[in-house]
């Protein structure tokens, strides 16, 4: 990979030698393995209030339009089989409040729990955001080993709208999946 105007570019897939990023740079060692909290508080919100998130291995890609073979191919893992995505959510109905999480033709995100409340790591009474984790499951129904968690904020300081014909929510969720 490599960082262009602060921009993080994908390694192309085809290629079996991945491009060094910021994180080749680091001393061994080094990992990006943030907290649920780190994650909402230094990243989701950041993209949200600004549109800009910190230089990580953090990629930008809208996560319904891929599997995530696909994905895990294409982009580098954060650290051993982790991938961190940023995501817009888009409505199933145009004026439900219910995200759409099919992929296409190649499966569906089913939720395994319900929403929790992520604390903050320093003040450990306040709420950041929530956090729900999903199973995918392939185009005939059945489970795979990838496992998603998405985090979400619903901090009233940061912008909220819709997009052309409403179908756009202007929130992002952070996800991050793995292999089971």
């Amino acid at each position: 990979m490599e960082i262009l105007n602060q921009h993080i570019v994908p390694y192309a897939s085809s290629s079996n030698q991945p491009e060094s990023d910021y994180e080749d740079s680091l001393f061994p060692g080094y990992k990006f393995l943030p907290s649920d909290s780190e994650l909402i508080v230094h990243y989701l919100k950041p993209k949200i209030a600004t549109g800009t998130h910190p230089p990580c291995r953090l990629h930008e890609v809208y996560l319904y339009d891929h599997h995530p073979q696909q994905l895990s191919e294409t982009y580098r893992a954060a650290s051993e089989n982790k991938w961190y995505f940023l995501t817009p959510r888009e409505r199933r109905y145009p004026k439900g409040s219910l995200p759409k999480r099919s992929s296409k033709k190649f499966g569906r995100w089913k939720a395994t729990q319900t929403r929790t409340d992520v604390y903050d790591d320093v003040n450990t009474q306040m709420v950041v955001g929530k956090s729900a984790s999903f199973a995918f499951l392939d185009d005939k129904g059945h489970k795979t080993e990838w496992l998603m968690y998405e985090y979400t904020t619903d901090d009233p300081e940061l912008p909220f709208g819709s997009g052309q014909n409403g179908k756009e929510v202007h929130i992002y969720a952070l996800t991050y999946f793995r292999i089971n």
